[in-house]
């Protein structure tokens, strides 16, 4: 089928049409600025259906029937929501003070908030690690980021004096989160019922990730050329942020790597925690930054996704020496 070779393409190659993405985002909008002169309700409504459209698909493929198997995993659980939403936005909210300017800091903070998406199960499953402690991590994390990051994002801004929208941000993350993931799941039974879920696997898999992939790729052009101004007064603040975290991605990993070897946590349930912790849904950033919190917000979740592969792929190929390292 057509639709599977393309998807199978793009798949393989994402990491470079991330990169032509950004490239031809800056290119356009410096010659003809149509992204930087959208107005600004105009605009987050466009990053929002593009969130929207990144995060829906993922959903119907998310198997939620599954939650209910593996949820006695309390030791893993746990652990991965401490790594999600205590050491990442810890980590996070150090290094953005290295970070000068306030928008671009805030920016960089969220885009550390978010919980992973469905693109992580995929790394899990190459690294032969547990899929189903994967996806259920990746359910119970979402659910909990409609508490857990508007929280973080107020104690973010007490500790930096700002004021942030706390009813945008709560009515984005509904939006681009949770009633995708309402509205996925309940796709997913309604198919299932109706033509069962091998037809979900092999039919609709590919087209779905296609949809996730192109709504990705969309996303990070209209996030970079809303931010080529900011690139243009500030041209090194792109590598400062990803530096930053490439730094953030490899604290994490370490970490996990000490505490699971003494908790004796094995290799599958290690790999689906790593990948699960350290990639970040910037649908999710994208679409709370647009909700108002400013143009320098937009710079991180438009970076952040052109390092995530790259690292995780590095790890992917360390999986014999993590599976010495762990003794499984």
């Amino acid at each position: 089928m057509w639709i599977a070779r393309v998807a199978n393409h793009v798949k393989r190659n994402l990491l470079l049409y991330t990169l032509l993405s950004v490239a031809s985002s800056i290119t356009l909008n410096s010659l003809t600025p149509v992204i930087p002169s959208m107005p600004k309700p105009l605009y987050s409504k466009l990053v929002m259906v593009l969130a929207v459209l990144t995060i829906l698909p993922s959903m119907v493929i998310l198997r939620g029937e599954e939650l209910h198997r593996h949820i006695r995993l309390w030791k893993e659980i746990t652990l991965a929501s401490i790594c999600v939403y205590v050491i990442s936005p810890l980590i996070a909210l150090a290094f953005s003070r290295a970070i000068p300017a306030k928008g671009i800091a805030l920016g960089y903070y969220l885009s550390n908030l978010v919980p992973a998406s469905s693109a992580s199960l995929g790394y899990v499953m190459m690294s032969s690690g547990s899929v189903e402690l994967a996806t259920v991590l990746l359910i119970l994390l979402s659910m909990l980021a409609l508490l857990t990051i508007p929280a973080l994002l107020m104690l973010y801004s007490s500790i930096q004096f700002i004021s942030l929208p706390t009813t945008k941000i709560i009515s984005s993350l509904v939006t681009v989160l949770i009633i995708p993931m309402a509205v996925g799941q309940a796709v997913r039974f309604f198919i299932a019922r109706r033509r069962g879920v091998e037809f979900i696997e092999k039919e609709l898999r590919p087209g779905l990730n296609l949809v996730t992939m192109l709504s990705m790729l969309s996303l990070v052009f209209v996030l970079i050329g809303r931010s080529v101004n900011v690139l243009k007064i500030r041209p090194w603040i792109s590598l400062e942020i990803i530096s930053l975290q490439i730094v953030a991605m490899l604290i994490l990993i370490a970490l996990l790597l000490i505490i699971d070897k003494a908790m004796k946590v094995g290799y599958g349930n290690h790999q689906a925690l790593t990948f699960i912790s350290i990639t970040k849904n910037q649908g999710i950033a994208a679409a709370i930054a647009a909700s108002g919190l400013g143009g320098g917000a937009l710079l991180a979740p438009a970076l952040v996704p052109t390092i995530q592969p790259i690292i995780a792929i590095v790890y992917l190929h360390l999986s014999d020496f993590v599976r010495k390292l762990l003794k499984t």
